[in-house]
């Protein structure tokens, strides 16, 4: 009933745990949301009948203010020293750099990438619609520093025999785990005593920073594989739109190379 739901989520509550507890929320609402779709959709006719009528977590309502919007931008000093800093050839390691490089695509995307998913010849990665978050095919164009990093990757993983290019070291058939990345990431940062960013702000710093730089919204949404919602995106549009995904990389590469070239300069005059 409603009232097992707000008692099971009121004892973890009481144990301290905030926006886990409207994760938990969400689950039990999509559980019930499956159970009552299977067991009275009129075309399946399904044999399984958990006699549900309603969605007992409905009414149980979400702490709004347990939830908070991203705000964090990520400096290119702080992009830099990370990138120079994380060199080690640790799998979460490369994958922090690959979020940088791709301007910021879902880390939990580039972590199920395959082989066969990375065109060198066309300078393509082809995100499949199981590894994208909307569910759609998602194509990325490759910069020189992603095209590097992937050709490593690719190399390590044919060598291995795997087509994982984030294979995990435990269980060759899975990748590693998504929050190996944000846990390298917020280690070092405790180590350094550096002020907190995760691999996900980096997708709001390449926005900000190509829309700085006269990338038009449309586009950076593109680069980012959102969902357009409006009716001609939806049903008339098949263009790919891949010229101009290109083209706002290409301004992302230059800015990413100035970035990382400035700390290299700078080291260079202190040495001197």
């Amino acid at each position: 009933t409603s009232g097992d739901i707000r008692d099971i989520l009121a004892h973890h509550i009481k144990r301290g745990l905030t926006t886990t507890t409207n994760r938990l929320r969400s689950w039990l609402h999509t559980a019930y949301q499956y159970g009552l779709a299977i067991e009275h959709d009129p075309r399946r006719q399904s044999v399984v009948r958990w006699e549900l009528e309603s969605n007992p977590v409905s009414v149980v309502p979400r702490q709004a203010d347990w939830e908070r919007q991203g705000e964090r931008v990520v400096s290119d000093k702080e992009i830099s020293q990370a990138w120079h800093e994380l060199r080690q050839y640790s799998p979460a390691a490369i994958a922090l750099r690959l979020v940088i490089a791709t301007a910021g695509q879902r880390p939990q995307s580039l972590l199920r990438l395959q082989v066969v998913n990375i065109d060198f010849d066309q300078g393509v990665i082809e995100i499949p619609a199981a590894a994208s978050k909307n569910g759609q095919p998602h194509v990325v164009p490759l910069n020189e520093y992603s095209r590097d990093i992937l050709t490593y990757l690719c190399e390590k993983a044919r060598a291995r025999h795997n087509p994982l290019l984030f294979a995990s070291p435990k269980n060759p058939d899975e990748h590693i785990g998504i929050t190996s990345v944000p846990h390298l990431l917020g280690k070092w940062q405790r180590e350094r005593k550096l002020k907190r960013w995760s691999p996900r702000d980096i997708r709001r710093t390449a926005k900000t920073v190509l829309g700085q730089l006269g990338v038009s919204k449309e586009d950076r949404d593109r680069l980012h594989g959102h969902a357009m919602h409006d009716v001609s995106s939806r049903h008339y549009d098949r263009y790919d739109y891949l010229a101009e995904k290109r083209a706002a990389m290409v301004v992302w590469e230059e800015w990413l190379s100035d970035t990382l070239s400035q700390r290299n300069n700078s080291r260079s005059r202190c040495s001197t």
